[in-house]
């Protein structure tokens, strides 16, 4: 939880993975998990999250989408996303 600063808009993206995701949508750990990422993307609520966090939820949804689908380019708009934010060539 370090990588997420408290802010509103922070808390209710990671709401949005939690509580809509996996909870209200059921995507799993293991073979949609990047699907709650994307959740967090699409919410009204990115818009006003902090970059750590973009960049943090971008590293993990690529992660977890490569891992889950095998395919390393994402479909839009979170592929531009991750190429906007993303840190792990860092």
């Amino acid at each position: 939880m370090s990588d997420y600063e408290i802010t509103a808009d922070n808390i209710r993206a990671i709401i949005m993975h939690e509580v809509y995701g996996h909870g209200i949508m059921g995507y799993n750990m293991t073979t949609t998990h990047y699907k709650a990422y994307e959740a967090s993307i699409e919410s009204a609520y990115w818009q006003g999250s902090t970059l750590r966090f973009k960049q943090h939820t971008v590293d993990l949804l690529w992660t977890r989408y490569y891992r889950e689908v095998g395919v390393q380019r994402m479909p839009q708009p979170y592929q531009s996303n991750f190429d906007k934010y993303q840190t792990l060539y860092d």
